[in-house]
């Protein structure tokens, strides 16, 4: 329940940030639904972390006061017997979370950002603004004086300096406009067309009574997008980071990092499960006895993460602190291993925080 709802918050932010390229689509029930699809794998990423800390704290929270942390005690199960079930489906969840960093989300990364790289070349003509000066095709300004009631509009102008060898601007008294696929279409009447044309002096001028004008998105200026680190499997960052060691190695550094992050931020999971069960099953059995154990485990817990992030932006630029990443969090958790496996370190952490 806590991993569906946190899942769901997560969610819908990525998805607000998408709802440009959604509006005016004439399909956009399927455009969102076919986005919200390769969103599902980033999200389970990120929540499934925080909703398995959240979980473990408040099963804690529950056993104790309820009085259950004190009859488990009482009939012989040890911190450590009560630790392994949590220990274990901890690193089910690594195993998951590892499935999904390495491979299911940079795929679903990447399908995500070219369908939306697609879906932002989609002029919507419903999104065009009478009386503004539109700048969104690169290269293109639209400008619409008016538009009637019948959709037809007045007083276009368009200046098109995509090619800066043949710069044309177009001005149109009545005209109509739709998108097909990737182009604009225009039926343009009562207008001029002008041309500047590069190495000559004078423009090329026409009047015309009739004249269709198309803007071609795709291969007219608009560009090929940029593809980030985290549309990379674990194996192509590798390779991308040897085939830059020669030519770029800061560049291979960072490729280097991010393979490893996929890997090394999931071993956090089986550390929430030695902090919190750890800690809080060892000092909380009634309900007036969790405010200390409860604050100490989540400042800890949180602080250990948040040195972890330290680490991994470091490993940016250092390859030695890529070790960091993976030793940072299993040492935390041999730190730990004591108080939960012997009894007299046990009974220290019990009257500290008791």
């Amino acid at each position: 329940m806590i991993s569906a709802g946190l899942g769901l918050v997560i969610w819908l932010s990525q998805l607000l940030r998408l709802i440009d390229v959604i509006i005016g689509k004439p399909d956009a029930v399927m455009v969102l639904l076919e986005l919200c699809l390769f969103l599902i794998p980033q999200t389970l990423a990120y929540a499934l972390p925080v909703a398995f800390l959240v979980t473990c704290v408040l099963t804690m929270l529950r056993l104790g006061g309820d009085s259950e942390l004190a009859v488990m005690s009482a009939v012989g199960l040890s911190i450590r017997q009560i630790t392994i079930p949590f220990l274990i489906f901890s690193m089910l969840l690594m195993i998951i979370t590892i499935l999904l960093n390495t491979i299911l989300v940079p795929n679903a990364t990447e399908k995500l950002r070219d369908r939306v790289f697609d879906l932002r070349d989609q002029v919507s003509t419903n999104l065009i603004e009478p009386g503004n000066f539109d700048n969104r095709i690169p290269g293109v300004t639209l400008f619409i004086g008016r538009e009637r009631a019948d959709g037809s509009l007045e007083n276009l102008f368009i200046h098109d300096r995509r090619d800066n060898t043949n710069i044309v601007t177009l001005t149109s008294a009545d005209a109509n406009m739709t998108a097909d696929g990737d182009n604009l279409i225009l039926i343009l009447a009562d207008g001029v067309l002008r041309k500047q044309r590069e190495g000559s002096s004078e423009d090329e001028v026409l009047a015309f009574d009739n004249y269709q004008y198309v803007i071609a998105l795709n291969g007219g200026g608009v560009g090929n997008r940029n593809i980030k680190r985290s549309e990379f499997t674990f194996v192509e960052l590798l390779e991308e980071s040897e085939k830059l060691a020669a030519s770029k190695p800061a560049e291979s550094v960072r490729y280097l990092a991010r393979a490893h992050e996929q890997i090394s931020q999931t071993l956090f999971l089986p550390f929430f499960a030695f902090c919190v069960v750890g800690i809080m099953a060892s000092t909380i059995h009634h309900r007036s006895n969790t405010f200390k154990p409860l604050t100490v485990t989540i400042l800890l817990a949180v602080g250990v993460r948040l040195l972890g992030i330290f680490i991994q932006n470091e490993a940016n630029d250092n390859k030695l602190f890529i070790i960091g990443t993976y030793a940072w969090p299993i040492l935390m958790m041999l730190a730990l291993a004591p108080f939960i496996m012997f009894d007299s370190p046990n009974q220290r952490l019990k009257r500290a925080l008791t």
